[in-house]
Order: structure tokens, then C-alpha cells, then sequence
């Protein structure tokens, strides 16, 4: 009865997880019984005193609500994509995201001019940072995120996220806006681009330009998995990599083909007019 009138409140005011206040002499028995009530619903309860009672053993409250809330083996997580390079990172975003959309998730995204939730535009200009993608995360109508990452973000304040299932590097090739925070090299600028590579999960995918060595190279410091993308199919980091079993993207003729081991491919065909 006492569990009865305690959910009876809190379904009253709307919330799926509460703390009920009451007034009783005894829990052992219905509130009316004994001139008891309910004299407050608060929608922020303390745990403690269920964790660390003073008398009496505590309860894994927390637990118990955590479970209610996701079902067993969930992460979660929402997909994160991280997109880093010297060219096309935008385009690579917009890119991404629209993948994702098209699989009914609802994005949000950030780029070098401003940060889109479902394709509306909330914010503009640089948003390429970290702060912007915090942002990104908080949003309670965000279903997937895909972020471009830019260098001077990550050497001001790192990632906004301790890691990512897809990083995409698109190239460094010969750097771009060398000397600018004390990056003057393109090994320098190298180092900065792979630090989403290096945070990509251990079930995740980096995503490397094979005909950039730099960025090929970089395949090294990834958690995950790999795929390589280039336009020539017989480039030998594309060939090697194919015939280990790993995933490459290449293009043939107006198709862009996709292909794992050596026989399994999917081949994307542009659709006709």
C-alpha cells in the first residue's frame, strides 16, 4: 500500500524517477490507517541515506534506477563521428550526416560554420571546437553527432568526447596554415590531426585517406579498426590492406565501391535522372 500511494504521486506530477517524502509513524502500514501523508515529490532525490543509512544496510538505489532506464548491455551512448584533415572537412560532414539522417537518426553537427540539430541551424560561424560539440551532446533531440575537428580546438581543450566510433581523417598533405600555434611542420600538424584516430573506441572505425602517408600511417595508433579510402582500388596500401581482410572504398568509373575480403563488395551506383 505504502509503495502503491508513492508511485500514485509521482505518476500524479509527471516523473518517471522521484522522492517521496512522507509522514508516518510506521511503513508496515497503509498512509490512511494511521493519519500519515505524502508531504513532498521531489524531482532531484538524494541517495544517501539509502547508500549509507545510520542503522541498517544500504541499498543499491542507483543501480536499481540506471536499470530502469537503459536495458541490460546498452552503452548509452549516442554514435559520435569525428572528422579531422587539412581539406574537406565540412564536406565530409555534411556528407556523414546526411548518411545518418537518411537511417532515421536525428543529428546534430558541427562545422566551420555553425551547428546544426536535424538540419536547422542554431548557431553560426566557427563552431568546429570543442564547446560547440558539448553542445552538440547536451541536446536532448540529438541521436547521432558528427563533429569536424578542428587543430585549434584540440590544442586549446582537447576532445569533447573520451571517444568516438568513427574517426575520418580526409589528408594532410603538404599542411595547411603551418606556424600557427606553434605548429610548423607537417609532422607537427599530424600529430594534432590524429588525436581522434588514437580515441576512436575499441569497436570503432578510423576512416584514413590511403593515399596520404601521413595519414595512412596513422593507422597505427587506432584502438579500432580500419578502413582506407583512395580512388585508385590497386594502390599497394589499398591492395594490402584488402587482401588482409580489411575494409577499402575506392572508385570505379562512376560507381563508388565498398569491399571487404576479397570477394564481398558492395558497389554504390549513382542513381539515374
Amino acid at each position: 500500500d505504502m509503495a502503491s500511494a508513492a508511485v500514485a504521486a509521482a505518476q500524479m506530477v509527471g516523473l518517471d524517477l522521484c522522492g517521496i517524502d512522507v509522514i508516518c509513524d510506521t511503513v508496515l502500514k497503509p498512509l490512511e490507517d494511521q493519519g500519515g501523508g505524502i508531504v513532498e515529490v521531489n524531482a532531484a532525490p538524494g541517495l544517501r541515506m539509502h547508500l549509507s543509512p545510520s542503522y541498517g544496510k544500504g541499498r543499491a538505489v542507483g543501480e536499481a534506477i540506471v536499470a530502469t532506464m537503459f536495458e541490460h548491455g546498452e552503452t548509452a551512448r549516442i554514435p559520435i563521428v569525428a572528422v579531422a584533415g587539412t581539406n574537406g572537412k565540412t564536406t565530409t560532414a555534411r556528407l556523414t550526416g546526411n548518411i545518418l539522417t537518411k537511417k532515421g537518426l536525428r543529428v546534430g553537427m558541427t562545422s566551420t560554420d555553425g551547428v546544426y540539430i536535424e538540419g536547422k541551424r542554431i548557431d553560426t560561424g566557427d563552431c568546429s571546437g570543442p564547446k560547440s560539440a558539448r553542445n552538440v551532446l547536451l541536446h536532448p533531440d540529438v541521436d547521432a553527432a558528427v563533429f569536424e575537428t578542428a587543430r585549434g580546438g584540440v590544442l586549446r581543450e582537447g576532445l569533447a568526447f573520451d571517444r568516438c566510433d568513427v574517426a575520418i581523417v580526409t589528408n594532410i598533405g603538404l599542411g595547411d596554415h603551418l606556424g600557427l600555434s606553434y605548429i610548423n611542420s607537417v609532422e607537427d600538424l599530424a600529430v594534432v590531426k590524429r588525436v581522434i584516430v588514437e580515441n576512436v573506441a575499441p569497436g570503432g572505425m578510423a576512416v584514413l585517406n590511403a593515399a596520404d602517408p601521413i595519414v595512412a600511417r596513422m593507422a597505427s595508433h587506432c584502438p579500432g579498426a580500419v578502413t582506407y579510402f583512395a580512388i585508385d582500388r590497386h594502390h599497394p596500401v589499398m591492395a594490402t590492406h584488402r587482401a588482409q581482410g580489411n575494409r577499402v572504398v575506392y572508385r570505379d568509373g562512376d560507381a563508388i565501391v565498398a569491399a571487404e575480403v576479397a570477394g564481398a563488395y558492395a558497389r554504390l551506383q549513382p542513381r539515374a535522372k
